[in-house]
């Protein structure tokens, strides 16, 4: 790589910190960033999921004091994403370049509105009547792991809302579940690209990865100044461009 190429992926990852950090959303700026410097659409997805895995993990890590212990029915709905992150890992590996390109637009689209729509979506799956882990809400964290392996960005956000539907009433709780949650999935698919694959392009993700810790730092003292909404626009907006601008390269003209 040249220096114009790590100063790019440096700005990505920092970028990336400090939006994930004030509003969530780093998917949506380092995965085109990567398929700009010439990765393939699968590598670039890949390579994206492990850069960014280390911000759930610090995230996990530094709020396990005030984290809920982990319970039979929790443990199940871990397993049931863990096993799904799997899934979808390997679902991306055997999509094949050709049909990942097309795919591409339609997952950009669904997870810039998972971002347009997080406040309503948070709101309308909380439910009353305390948490319950049943099969139909397994199966609602294996099929988010599906999505977490095999695209990933929005999964957060997707997490979140599905904790709140299992009857997770208490923000911070579910928050903090979500990142030891994150955690698990995270561990699946970096386990699975680096096992499994190769992927992952590790000169361009240690760069992303760089970019992230120092953007993460910088994020979290924004945060105090800048608000949420105006990030979580920010991101929505330049979702929808790159969506637009995928679709026209992608599908129409390819």
């Amino acid at each position: 790589m040249g220096a114009g190429e790590i100063l790019l992926l440096l700005t990505l990852g920092l970028a990336a910190g400090v939006v994930s950090t004030i509003a969530g959303g780093a998917g949506i700026l380092v995965y085109p960033g990567l398929v700009f410097l010439g990765l393939s659409p699968v590598a670039a997805n890949a390579t994206t999921y492990v850069a960014l895995a280390p911000a759930v993990f610090v995230a996990a890590w530094v709020e396990r004091a005030q984290t809920p212990a982990v319970t039979p029915p929790t443990a199940r709905a871990h397993a049931s994403a863990f096993v799904g992150t799997l899934v979808g890992a390997a679902a991306l590996t055997a999509t094949g370049e050709a049909a990942f390109r097309l795919i591409v637009p339609a997952m950009l689209g669904l997870a810039t509105a998972l971002f347009w729509l997080a406040p309503d979506l948070h709101r309308r799956m909380a439910r009353g009547g305390g948490e319950r882990f049943g099969p139909g809400v397994l199966a609602a964290f294996f099929a988010g792991g599906v999505y977490s392996g095999y695209f990933g960005t929005g999964f957060g956000i997707l997490l979140l809302a599905l904790l709140r539907f299992a009857g997770v009433e208490d923000i911070l709780r579910a928050n903090r579940m979500k990142n030891l949650m994150g955690a698990t999935t995270s561990l699946a698919g970096i386990g699975f690209f680096f096992g499994a694959t190769e992927l992952v392009s590790w000169p361009h993700g240690a760069v992303v990865i760089a970019g992230n810790i120092v953007g993460g730092a910088l994020g979290a003292r924004l945060a105090q100044i800048v608000p949420a909404e105006a990030i979580r626009r920010f991101v929505v907006g330049f979702g929808a461009t790159l969506t637009i601008v995928f679709a026209w390269r992608n599908w129409i003209a390819p």
